[in-house]
């Protein structure tokens, strides 16, 4: 893994332009819907309520509660 100063003349030698991990996340996040909220419900327990979120996978059609 290189720091991004030892990564800086490489860039001005190539010409190309630096990415972030969370340049990534963030494009991914608004261009991309692989995961859709399918339900929601709330949950009575001895400890409180808790609110419980049903997700369903685009991909492989798996669901998930978070």
């Amino acid at each position: 893994m290189a720091r991004v100063p030892d990564l800086v003349p490489v860039l001005r030698a190539t010409q190309s332009e630096m990415l972030t991990v969370a340049d990534l996340i963030r494009y991914r996040m608004q261009h991309e819907r692989y995961i859709r909220r399918t339900g929601e419900a709330m949950l009575p327990t001895r400890h409180g309520e808790f609110r419980m979120i049903a997700y369903e996978s685009e991909i492989d059609r798996a669901s998930h509660v978070a």
